[in-house]
């Protein structure tokens, strides 16, 4: 059976109309008019919440480990809780991530989004000035690293006035 481009876009046009999966409407953003999906999530934590559904469902497989959609979301609540609660970490505060992707990463990339923070990936594998220049053009009052980077960390933190937080995540997963 052969496809044709007219074939593709008859199907395109059947799952973005109204009532549709990806149905498309006008949205209007500061003055400038654009399409999208009429049924995506509003914003990030809307998408995140929606994983909550899946309970006890594995969510990550990591070194062989597992850890379940509850399990993560425990960990990112509990952290997400410790930054607001404890620290006063809110909406439109900089959260920096430096450390290598793992379940913790992905951990703290959550928490900081429940929390309403604006999130700064920084490239882990850099150098201390990299780090530090990363640190001063985000304005992150918070760095969340693991023990690969501490030294990194500790060489740069007095040159860093903003920085009023700093949290050190062992890595639970080893490989």
């Amino acid at each position: 059976m052969t496809i044709t481009t007219q074939d593709v876009h008859r199907k395109a046009a059947e799952l973005t109309a109204e009532g549709a999966p990806f149905a498309l409407r006008e949205f209007s953003v500061d003055g400038d008019r654009f399409r999208g999906f009429a049924n995506a999530p509003a914003n990030l934590v809307q998408l995140l919440q929606a994983g909550r559904a899946h309970g006890e469902a594995t969510f990550l497989v990591y070194a062989g480990r597992r850890l379940s959609y509850r399990e993560f979301f425990a960990q990112a609540d509990a952290l997400a809780c410790e930054l607001g609660s404890r620290y006063g970490i809110g909406r439109g505060d900089r959260i920096s991530i430096a450390m290598r992707n793992s379940p913790e990463w992905m951990i703290a990339f959550v928490a900081g989004a429940l929390c309403g923070a604006i999130l700064v990936p920084l490239n882990s594998w850099g150098k201390s000035q990299e780090l530090l220049h990363g640190l001063h053009d985000s304005g992150a009052r918070v760095l969340v690293t693991d023990s690969d980077n501490i030294d990194k960390v500790r060489a740069i933190r007095a040159d860093c006035p903003r920085l009023e937080h700093l949290f050190l995540i062992c890595l639970l997963y080893t490989s």
